[in-house]
């Protein structure tokens, strides 16, 4: 059962469909015009062949991606909130992204199947907001 299960009630559409209609799919950053650097991460959002929808965490080192989610059910909840249940770290994820009526994007919510919180009402669990980034053309 994935976290999303206690929301209710749940419109039929695919994480897929749901990111797609959020306007989540492609790359975003704190300041698309400046480089991918260490600390200042590019989260790349894309769909999947097996359905999912992916963000990796681009660090800029050697083109690697850092970190990678992979959200296998979602659902519009607000005009400016899309909730995505999936993995990472091979542990479960509850996340609740926010957009402001700018277009920025952050993370307003992070839960992980354990009951850890690490975002809570877009502060970081470890100190401070959670950071906005504006989607790169």
């Amino acid at each position: 059962m994935t976290l999303l299960a206690a929301c209710a009630p749940r419109p039929s559409t695919s994480v897929q469909q749901a990111a797609q209609a959020f306007g989540l799919i492609g790359s975003w950053a704190t300041d698309c015009s400046k480089p991918t650097m260490p600390g200042d991460d590019r989260m790349i959002f894309a769909f999947q062949p097996d359905g999912s929808v992916s963000l990796a965490f681009d660090n800029g080192i050697g083109g690697g991606i850092a970190d990678n989610y992979t959200f296998t059910a979602g659902q519009v909840i607000a005009p400016d909130q899309i909730a995505l249940d999936g993995v990472y770290g091979g542990v479960g994820q509850h996340v609740v992204l926010q957009l402001a009526s700018d277009g920025r994007l952050r993370f307003f919510e992070n839960r992980d199947a354990n009951g850890r919180v690490l975002v809570q009402n877009g502060a970081l669990a470890s100190g401070g907001p959670a950071q906005w980034s504006t989607k790169c053309h």
